[in-house]
């Protein structure tokens, strides 16, 4: 996963990319932006760029959920919390 989308959530910057290598673990079509298919046009993209910027509503909606996952798990601490539990989990499970 590229850390730019993490970057892009915390700023709530939705995203336009294409869908491979995992990409659509983080990006949301519809939630915090969109993740073309691979073999998708120039006309996709432009098409999808124009139907964010000519809804305030879909745009505003975009940016509040590219931040809000930012906050809830594309962030450093999250990483961490999760990191921690399952470093915990998998000690706990040697000791057993």
């Amino acid at each position: 996963m590229g850390i730019s989308f993490c970057e892009a959530a915390a700023y709530g910057v939705p995203v336009i990319t294409t869908d491979t290598g995992g990409v659509s673990e983080v990006i949301k079509n519809g939630i915090n932006g969109y993740a073309l298919n691979y073999d998708s046009d120039h006309t996709e993209y432009g098409e999808t760029i124009i139907n964010i910027f000519c809804s305030d509503e879909k745009y505003y909606s975009l940016v509040r959920e590219s931040r809000n996952m930012f906050e809830k798990s594309l962030n450093w601490d999250v990483w961490g919390i999760n990191m921690k539990n399952i470093l915990d989990k998998n000690l706990m499970l040697k000791h057993l």
